[in-house]
């Protein structure tokens, strides 16, 4: 019995944290949309994207805040 209230218990917090990171996905998606943002790709708990004249780094955590948790890296400023 207390097995079974032990998966329980797990199975609840794997189901709300994978509803956190649904709702944060959809934020940062939404973000790049807005932004006109292509080849958008997920790498090492973060995505990129290119954004006409840069590339933008929003990193996926349990809060997402679009203002100030993005790194933003102009095209210009890459050097070969």
């Amino acid at each position: 019995m207390i097995f079974l209230v032990l998966v329980a218990i797990v199975a609840i917090i794997v189901i709300t944290l994978n509803m956190i990171d649904n709702s944060n996905l959809e934020k940062i998606e939404n973000h790049f949309k807005d932004k006109n943002c292509k080849n958008i790709v997920y790498s090492k708990g973060s995505y990129k994207g290119i954004c006409n004249d840069q590339v933008m780094e929003i990193d996926n955590d349990f809060e997402v805040n679009l203002k100030d948790d993005k790194k933003v890296i102009k095209l210009k400023d890459i050097k070969k």
